[in-house]
């Protein structure tokens, strides 16, 4: 996989922070969010995992004007995302240190570009939920 280096550092940081504690403090449940508007993208992980669950949004919870490009599909399959039929795209990302947490977080947030084209909205909202 490819991404931008130009992506927004700041957000880049923000969100690997978010991952690293996501799998670094908590408990079984834990999850971080990443989102442009109604685009997101999610990931699932216990503390101490090295292995993160990582979603992206699939047309089923997006309206008509938001839906997903053609290309962008096709990336997510490039990138080895399943597509669930009632779900969103998900896979496993490999992530044993912080710097594949900060690769992690810089894919990411290139799947969420687009969404900056539709919205015009440029802030990634970012929540993380320990438990």
């Amino acid at each position: 996989m490819e991404y931008n280096e130009t992506a927004d550092q700041d957000a880049d940081v923000q969100l690997a922070e978010n991952l690293r504690l996501m799998v670094t403090e908590g408990g079984a449940g834990n999850f971080v969010v990443a989102a442009i508007g109604a685009r997101y993208v999610q990931f699932r992980a216990a503390c101490g995992d090295t292995q993160v669950h990582w979603e992206a949004v699939s047309d089923n919870f997006l309206s008509d004007e938001m839906t997903l490009a053609e290309w962008e599909i096709e990336r997510l399959r490039e990138w080895s995302f399943t597509e669930d039929e009632e779900w969103n795209f998900w896979r496993l990302y490999d992530a044993p240190d912080e710097a594949s947490l900060l690769d992690l977080a810089r894919y990411s947030l290139q799947l969420l570009a687009p969404a900056t084209d539709l919205t015009g909205q440029t802030e990634v909202e970012i929540r993380l939920v320990l438990e």
